[in-house]
């Protein structure tokens, strides 16, 4: 029995209409697997995002009450304040709590009470780069003292810094 191939094209020619339809079917039913089957992901990857969501808006609107209360704040007041606590902490105290908070900014290798509310402290720093990492630290505890001069060289920064909050 020999392979003919025009007698298998005449007998499946009247079968050809139904190509187009199988494959449609194919095509759908391999779609909807591929949405079915990976369901489960795109859920938690909705819930995922829809938590992410919720935790940016709470976080939005605590931020946004920390803001309004920053806004209305008075600094006159709170210096008045701040200063009428000072008052009542002792000399020493302050000065060792200041010198306490400058040694967690950097490598402090000495320090001496000038008075009249400053203390001069000499840092190591390698380079401009520390003093400058070293300036933002002393520049966070910015209520509590600022930087009045600076002098560097010799891998050794010699700054002047006055407390705000020692009573005069």
């Amino acid at each position: 029995m020999d392979f003919d191939i025009d007698t298998q094209i005449k007998l499946a020619r009247p079968y050809l209409w139904l190509a187009f339809p199988v494959l449609t079917v194919i095509i759908i039913i391999v779609s909807l697997s591929l949405i079915v089957g990976n369901s489960d992901s795109l859920m938690n990857r909705i819930s995922q995002a829809n938590q992410k969501i919720q935790t940016n808006i709470k976080l939005k609107a605590a931020l946004e009450t920390k803001l309004t209360v920053l806004k209305s704040a008075d600094e006159q007041a709170l210096n008045e304040k701040l200063k009428s606590l000072a008052e009542s902490l002792p000399l020493e105290k302050e000065i060792w709590v200041a010198i306490t908070k400058l040694r967690m900014a950097g490598s402090l290798t000495s320090f001496h009470n000038s008075g009249n509310q400053t203390i001069s402290v000499e840092y190591n720093v390698a380079d401009s780069l520390a003093l400058e990492k070293l300036l933002q630290k002393i520049d966070e505890l910015k209520p509590l003292m600022s930087v009045n001069d600076i002098s560097y060289g010799a891998k050794k920064a010699r700054l002047e810094i006055e407390i705000a909050n020692l009573p005069k």
